[in-house]
């Protein structure tokens, strides 16, 4: 159970770390594209998110309501330490 909830938790951890990195280097480099690198980054994470969460339903369908609690609130405080971040680099 603990290594599933990993499976959720830990690459939407390293997405986001990624993205931050990624997005601090175009916003740099390219800050025209800034925009459109934001929310093609926040589809592909969304994307790859879910279907990582799907992965962990098919395995453990009868946890699917904890897991997708999880999964959600993980979301949720990814998006969140990622805007603070790019708030915060973009003031500095």
């Amino acid at each position: 159970m603990m290594a599933d909830g990993l499976l959720i938790v830990l690459p939407l951890v390293l997405l986001t770390g990624l993205m931050v990195r990624l997005l601090l280097r175009v916003r740099k480099t390219r800050p025209d594209l800034f925009v459109h690198a934001y929310l093609s980054a926040i589809a592909l994470k969304l994307m790859l998110s879910l279907g990582l969460l799907v992965v962990v339903l098919v395995r453990n369908p009868e946890k699917a309501v904890m897991y997708a609690v999880v999964f959600l609130v993980a979301y949720a405080l990814a998006t969140a330490v990622e805007v603070w971040v790019l708030l915060r680099k973009s003031n500095s």
